[in-house]
């Protein structure tokens, strides 16, 4: 296949696309309102991330086991991340 290229910045002077401002709008307008609403509101928030975290960590591992074609697959791959492999010194 042919390499692909990046789009470029809908909003030049930014130097982002406009899905990125308008996420990046979105998380301002949230701190916003946890400001406006005190501490508290973050205790709310806390309510429902907990849960919401554990069950995006159970589909992210279903979906890892499915990309890899099983755990067993999974487990014993090599690490790319060895001397010599494809992503040495990327991880640190």
């Amino acid at each position: 296949g042919g390499a692909t290229t990046a789009a470029p910045a809908a909003i030049p002077f930014l130097g982002i696309s406009t899905p990125e401002l308008a996420c990046y709008a979105l998380f301002w307008v949230a701190q916003v309102a946890i400001v406006v609403k005190g501490i508290e509101s973050i205790r709310v928030v806390e309510q429902y991330a907990a849960p919401l975290l554990i069950v995006l960590c159970i589909a992210l591992f279903c979906w890892a086991l499915a990309a890899a074609g099983g755990l067993g697959l999974m487990l014993s791959a090599p690490s790319a991340f060895v001397v010599g492999g494809a992503r040495e010194g990327q991880f640190l």
